[in-house]
């Protein structure tokens, strides 16, 4: 049994997230309040109960990350959050009150980037568990998170198996969404060898390809499929960008019952981290899209 608890959290998050995002404040005060977020994120990942002291800087902390997979990783993150790199100023500095220099508009926008990279653990900690791709439909809701959650999840995820065509896949869509086309292409392009080693089907799926009549799909490449993706993209209608954006298609579209271990973590992931996040409007040209493919791992 878990001994975190989201419902712990609701009230918390909601201000954190209210001052560090929506209401009026200071960039040294938003960028603090960014740092709580982020405690309360490593609590989730290290399962922490809310009767447990905690600060990001405890060896506690470190020890507990020290567990999880993926730990330097983990930790490296929560270093960008709470500590100065000499170029900007960090989570401590604008929670103490040792630095009396101005905080920019900058500094605000890099520690919202770090805690998307922290957010992101969540999401490589659970794929570390279950194999990405593995589950069609936790795919599908996966692909509900906003699109630069994605990218940084799936980013590590192909530094560490590059061979996955989901990973290939999802991750090729989320850089279109994230940075559009012309930089999806280029990662293509500067990938090219390897993406022409790797089939999009299994074997299995070739011969089944060819009993139904399109044996030129057993020869497909991850290439081939990445380029088409991107080609069509320019068809793909203007879908959520932000939390807050995500956050409304999330309630009204996640297919989340499974009653399963697998099912059931993923779904306390997703309902974590839109809690207190406030929904916006979608684009006007939205409708539900989803992208459907052929691929089988092998």
């Amino acid at each position: 049994m878990s001994n975190f608890n989201n419902a712990d959290y609701e009230n918390l998050l909601t201000d954190c997230l209210n001052d560090a995002f929506y209401a009026t404040t200071s960039f040294r005060g938003k960028i603090a309040h960014i740092r709580q977020v982020a405690e309360i994120v490593v609590r989730k990942l290290i399962d922490c109960p809310s009767t447990q002291k905690l600060m990001l800087g405890q060896t506690f902390v470190k020890d507990e990350i020290k567990k999880l997979n993926n730990c330097d990783h983990i930790q490296s993150c929560v270093e960008d959050i709470i500590k100065d790199d000499g170029l900007m100023h960090r989570g401590n500095s604008c929670t103490h009150t040792g630095v009396t220099d101005s905080i920019e508009d900058k500094e605000y926008r890099e520690a919202i980037n770090s805690l998307q990279e922290l957010i992101a653990c969540l999401f490589i900690d659970y794929f570390t568990t279950y194999k990405f791709g593995s589950n069609s439909e936790i795919m599908k809701n996966f692909s509900l998170l906003p699109p630069v959650i994605r990218f940084k999840t799936l980013t590590f995820l192909y530094s560490k198996d590059n061979s996955n065509v989901n990973i290939i896949d999802k991750l090729v869509l989320s850089m279109i969404k994230t940075f559009g086309a012309d930089k999806a292409k280029e990662w293509v392009e500067n990938n090219k060898e390897h993406l022409e080693k790797i089939h999009s089907t299994s074997p299995e799926m070739g011969a089944l390809f060819a009993m139904l009549g399109h044996p030129q799909l057993m020869s497909r490449t991850m290439y081939d499929c990445c380029v088409t993706k991107i080609n069509d993209s320019a068809s793909f209608p203007q879908m959520y960008k932000t939390f807050e954006e995500a956050k409304r298609f999330y309630s009204d579209n996640n297919t989340l019952n499974g009653t399963d271990e697998e099912a059931l973590k993923f779904k306390d992931l997703m309902d974590f981290v839109f809690i207190g996040r406030k929904e916006e409007p979608l684009p006007v040209d939205n409708n539900p899209f989803f992208v459907l493919h052929c691929f089988a791992q092998k």
